[in-house]
């Protein structure tokens, strides 16, 4: 990302082990376009879905992230 000019990293003034990374401009720029396209794409996948039924999408994966969390990384 940073060769595509989209980040920008320094070495954290307090922490050198610590890598602070940024966007640049042009980073934010193709994120705003991101979140557009990811939205679009979230819209159509729940197109005629119930707001019950979102709710219960939403919480079994609200679980499913909780598991996954506990688990270690093999």
């Amino acid at each position: 990302m940073s060769r595509e000019g989209w980040v920008e990293t320094f070495l954290n003034a307090d922490d050198n082990r610590i890598t602070d990374v940024y966007l640049t401009p042009g980073g934010k720029a193709l994120s705003a376009e991101v979140m557009k396209l990811a939205s679009r794409q979230l819209q159509r996948a729940v197109a005629g879905l119930e707001a019950a039924d979102l709710d219960e999408l939403t919480r079994i994966l609200k679980r499913l992230i909780g598991n996954l969390s506990k688990l270690s990384i093999e």
